[in-house]
């Protein structure tokens, strides 16, 4: 019965794998200017976070307990389904991390509505669950890593946002929307 956990997690693990790192090609759009050593780090703390899951997961498979497995694929399934809401809400409108383009609007629907990166949270909650059900202070880094990429993408995000002609709607909807997480209340 315990095995039968580990191969669903890994599927689930490697279905996620596959959703995010091909939204690079489908579901955001490139642009010519580009913070190149901030994407190259994303690129890396991904990788990271995704080779020290495979590791640990293929040696350590039986000493996982069910509930962690359970807990990892609620994350795994939570972060997709996410993922796939806000990939048909989006259909290629923005750009890719670390573009140095200037925002021409403001999206605004769906979980955009509380959430300022929700792109950001799926992939945090997948290295989030990767972290928790392998237990391990590799797989722990690997997330920590991901956070500080993941924040120095978003803040390089809303710097853009700041000195463009949309920044008075977007001082307001830093008061409405958390960065990773929704806001319960309004900031005053």
């Amino acid at each position: 019965m315990h095995e039968q956990f580990w191969i669903i997690y890994l599927f689930l693990c490697l279905v996620s794998f596959f959703s995010f790192g091909t939204s690079v090609l489908h579901t955001f759009r490139k642009h010519s200017e580009s913070l190149q050593s901030g994407y190259n780090l994303l690129k890396l703390s991904n990788i990271l976070a995704w080779v020290t899951g495979v590791f640990v997961i293929v040696n350590s498979k039986s000493l996982i307990s069910f509930e962690a497995y359970l807990l990892g694929s609620i994350f795994q399934i939570f972060s997709l389904v996410f993922f796939y809401w806000l990939k048909f809400l989006v259909k290629k409108r923005f750009s890719i991390a670390f573009s140095l383009d200037t925002p021409q609007f403001l999206f605004r629907e769906g979980p955009y509505k509380r959430i300022r990166h929700p792109f950001y949270t799926c992939y945090l909650l997948n290295y989030l669950s990767i972290a928790v059900v392998m237990g391990s202070l590799l797989n722990l880094m690997a997330f920590l890593f991901n956070v500080f990429v993941y924040v120095w993408a978003a803040k390089l995000e809303e710097r853009k946002f700041l000195q463009s002609d949309l920044k008075h709607d977007y001082l307001g909807y830093i008061q409405e929307a958390g960065m990773f997480l929704p806001r319960i209340w309004k900031r005053s």
